[in-house]
Formats: C-alpha cells, sequence, structure tokens
C-alpha cells in the first residue's frame, strides 16, 4: 500500500543540485569569432578569462551564457572599443617601449 512522504520534496533544490557546477570550459569557444579575441582557458574548468577585461568568471552554472553576457557590459565594450579603434596607440606605444627597453638591456649587457 502507497504511503505520502513523511518530508516534502523541494523540486527546484534537486534541479540545482544536479545541475549546479555542472558546465566546463569548451575548447570550441576558443574558435568562435564572437568570442576568440577575448576569451581563454583557465586552469579551473569551470572558470573563464576576458584577456580585455583581465578577469576571470565562473562558468560552472551559465556555461556560454556567463560570457555571453560579460561581452554585454560596459566594462567590455569599452575595452573592446579602445582596443579595436586606430586612433588608439597605446599598444603601438607600449610595444615600442618594450623594444627599447630590450635593446637597451642588451646594450648594457654587452659593454
Amino acid at each position: 500500500m502507497w504511503r505520502p512522504p513523511t518530508q516534502t520534496l523541494n523540486v527546484s533544490s534537486l534541479v540545482n543540485a544536479t545541475m549546479s557546477g555542472s558546465c566546463r570550459f569548451s575548447e570550441r569557444w576558443l574558435i568562435n569569432e564572437a568570442y576568440a579575441t577575448w576569451l581563454s582557458e583557465c586552469r579551473d574548468l569551470y572558470k573563464a578569462r576576458c584577456t580585455l577585461c583581465l578577469k576571470n568568471y565562473d562558468i560552472s552554472n551559465m556555461g556560454e551564457s556567463a560570457f555571453k553576457s560579460h561581452a554585454k557590459s560596459t566594462q567590455h565594450i569599452q575595452r573592446s572599443k579602445q582596443t579595436t579603434s586606430k586612433d588608439n596607440p597605446s599598444i603601438a606605444v607600449f610595444l615600442l617601449h618594450h623594444q627599447m627597453m630590450v635593446e637597451i638591456e642588451l646594450t648594457v649587457r654587452l659593454q
């Protein structure tokens, strides 16, 4: 004979318990044009890194939606514009400065 359960089960807690932490980083995201220029893998398979914002974020619950959401953030959009802007010489200046420092260091070592 069937008896009703003595405790009530919270269905949403069961779903979260089985789904939570199940999303892992996927290599296929690295070849997707929408993410390839700024998405990077972390040591932790449940995280992804934005190389523009220099930020790691959890993807274990939302998966791909987590970085789709991040890509819409104000900070990410601003940094995307900075790196793609032809009027922003910051990267070129940095590389030139780095090259000059390497040449100076080599000159000092040779003397």
